[in-house]
Parts: structure tokens; sequence; C-alpha cells
């Protein structure tokens, strides 16, 4: 949102820089909820200000936590679509599951977490 002091606040989820990370995220998101288009690493959304004519004033990055049977449920339209999602995140390699911090027992995701960046433009002067 672009306030009348040409300031915009903008807080989502983002993905790793490292492609392989990126991919899992974005299918994972895809496979849950079928709107999803496409979650954009910090360095494209920079970009992607830059163009605009933003400059970032300050910006966060922290992990966020997603208990796995509440949020694949948000979007979810069938257990299918369920056992879909957390199959993807139990086949990945050791390397996703440690970066995402996925939480496992008794054969069932219960929770893992995302990248999200809260970040504070201003529009540049002219």
């Amino acid at each position: 949102m672009l306030k009348p002091n040409g300031s915009f606040l903008m807080i989502d989820n983002v993905v790793p820089d490292k492609s392989h990370l990126a991919e899992f995220m974005n299918t994972m998101e895809k496979l849950r909820d079928e709107s999803h288009v496409q979650c954009l690493s910090i360095e494209t959304w920079r970009q992607l200000f830059c163009q605009a004519g933003l400059s970032v004033i300050k910006s966060e990055s922290r992990k966020k936590t997603y208990r796995f049977p509440q949020w694949v449920k948000r979007t979810a339209d069938s257990p299918g679509q369920i056992e879909e999602v957390e199959n993807h995140i139990l086949r990945a390699s050791n390397e996703i599951h440690a970066y995402f911090h996925v939480q496992i027992a008794d054969r069932h995701v219960q929770s893992l977490q995302v990248d999200e960046w809260m970040v504070l433009c201003q529009k540049k002067s002219e």
C-alpha cells in the first residue's frame, strides 16, 4: 500500500536464493493453494521496487512457523490434496527439511518454517 507520504509497507513470504529451495517452496504452496502464483526472493523484490521508483528504507527477515495441520487445511479442498502436500514435504531432501525446519512425528508433518520479509519503502524523489 502506497501511503500519501510516498511510503510503502510490505510483509510477505519470500523464497530462499537457492533455486532448488525456492522451487520446493513454490511447489508446496501451489499444491496447497491452487491460486498461488509465485513467492519471490528478497533480491527480486528489491529489483522490482527499484524499477517502481521505490527505495528500501528498512527491512527485516524472520522465520515464520506454520503448524502444518491448521495451515494446510486453510486452503486445501480435500483430504487427498492435504496428503499430496504432506507427501511433497516428506519426500524432500534432508537439506530441504533442515532449511525449512520441518518437524515430523509418526510420519506426519507437524510444522515447518518459511522466510518472511518485512520492508518499508519510500518513493524516490523526482
